[in-house]
């Protein structure tokens, strides 16, 4: 029996991401694995971006691959688009980008000194951070790349659920704290032919504990007219507060464009941003953390015009 035509504006890929940092110098690597679902006709998608602080530049791939090109074997957790692979343990690919060739073989692993045990969430559900070490090359044309303990993280969305993104940052160990872990995001969740409020989201992994903070986005806007792009934070919950700004320079954004409900979404996107963060818990001192070029940040590209980015802030909620 033929599947089901996926409906109206459902999407019709799973994207596997991952990304990954040099443990000190401002080099990262994101790519994008995007198959086609069951009974959808789309073709799938290869892409690569290699972010360059050292000369300010951003390399970028994309290879459209046949349907019939891509494969998924459950039992060994490997798929196969044409000559490109993603394991459990191992990557492979190459993406072509304009007059120029991007190509990668890489090991995966988790980080062996990871916390002990799963963090436990406020509603009893445990919680284990998603730092992965990786290894092996990656070449820009002819020129090869060392990647050697560059720490990341892989995330795979199975498009079970829709949602529009406004902001997302991510940071998978900090320069002062290898083991704590930061992403936040602003977006509203799809629910049929309605769509639920902006909602922020604030998770914070640090010394074996987990903060989680959900708050109403309010519709504050801030203008950045500084070359930075730039999204300051402030929440409080329960008793916890967590502020602070992630920004990075705009050379170092690369676009890239996926369908939501129907409609071209599309991003700028960073690795190399610099994030700062401050957490305060009661009967404990404040912990800030950072990084200097180690944080995932991407925004909405039509928030960004005429020079400024525009960017909704969070609101410092009701403890």
């Amino acid at each position: 029996m033929p599947s089901a035509a996926p409906e109206r504006g459902a999407r019709t890929l799973t994207g596997h991401i991952i990304r990954a940092n040099h443990p000190t110098r401002p080099l990262a690597l994101w790519l994008s694995y995007s198959l086609p679902k069951p009974g959808s006709s789309a073709d799938g998608e290869l892409s690569v971006a290699f972010f360059d602080g050292e000369r300010n530049s951003v390399w970028r791939g994309r290879l459209p691959v046949a349907a019939d090109l891509c494969a998924i074997d459950y039992e060994q957790e490997r798929l196969q688009m044409d000559r490109a692979v993603l394991g459990l343990d191992h990557l492979s690919g190459a993406a072509p980008g304009v007059g120029y060739q991007l190509s990668w073989e890489l090991s995966s692993h988790p980080l062996a000194d990871q916390l002990p045990a799963p963090a436990a969430l406020p509603d009893g559900s445990s919680y284990s951070p998603p730092h992965l070490l990786f290894n092996g090359m990656l070449w820009l044309d002819n020129e090869p790349v060392e990647v050697k303990g560059w720490l990341g993280s892989r995330l795979d969305d199975q498009g079970l659920k829709m949602f529009e993104r406004q902001a997302w940052a991510q940071v998978v160990g900090f320069d002062n704290s290898n083991h704590a872990y930061l992403e936040c995001s602003t977006q509203k969740l799809s629910l049929g032919k309605d769509w639920a409020p902006w909602m922020s989201v604030f998770t914070l992994h640090y010394a074996e504990a987990v903060y989680v903070i959900n708050v109403l986005a309010d519709g504050i806007r801030e203008d950045s007219h500084s070359g930075l792009v730039v999204w300051s934070f402030d929440v409080r919950q329960s008793g916890v507060r967590i502020h602070g700004q992630i920004q990075a320079q705009l050379p170092l954004f690369a676009r890239f464009s996926y369908p939501v409900a129907g409609h071209p979404h599309t991003c700028l996107h960073t690795k190399l941003a610099n994030c700062i963060v401050t957490l305060v818990r009661p009967g404990k001192p404040p912990v800030t953390l950072s990084t200097l070029h180690r944080a995932s940040f991407e925004v909405r590209a039509d928030q960004y015009c005429n020079g400024c980015l525009v960017v909704n802030r969070m609101p410092v909620s009701a403890v």
